[in-house]
């Protein structure tokens, strides 16, 4: 239950700090009927500018990635290694942007969705990354 509090918590933390994004983002219900289906995580990339960077899940300090991602007309199904959360679109998908509890600007490029957002990797020296996560569709 405590994970599920977190989830809840970080995803209403995410969407707060996106109300300038989500504001901005105009859509129309074709584009969010675009991503309805069952999308399965095929892999992860990294930018640091324009040049791309070896990165791995294990980089990411902010969260964990979904396995899978199931969009239905009214709710969101996310799947992890351990646990499996439907939640209500309305509340984390707004035009382009998507929150779980990161927020990323989503598209869909050849057939395959992709999120993307800017990632603050902290090390010896802090980095800056652009990730962009891509999900195939089942």
């Amino acid at each position: 239950m405590n994970t599920m509090k977190r989830f809840f918590f970080c995803t209403l933390i995410a969407f707060i700090c996106s109300i300038p994004v989500l504001c901005m983002a105009q859509t129309g219900g074709n584009e969010e009927r675009a991503l309805q289906g069952q999308w399965t995580y095929e892999s992860i990339a990294a930018f640091e500018g324009t040049v791309e960077q070896t990165f791995s899940l294990e980089s990411l300090d902010c969260c964990e990635i979904p396995a899978s991602i199931t969009f239905g007309q009214d709710e969101i199904t996310f799947v992890w290694k351990d646990r499996t959360e439907t939640v209500q679109s309305g509340l984390i998908l707004r035009g382009t942007t998507l929150c779980f509890p990161i927020c990323g600007q989503w598209k869909i490029v050849d057939n395959k969705l992709q999120l993307q957002w800017t990632q603050d990797i902290m090390g010896e020296e802090p980095r800056m990354f652009t990730i962009i996560l891509t999900y195939k569709s089942n």
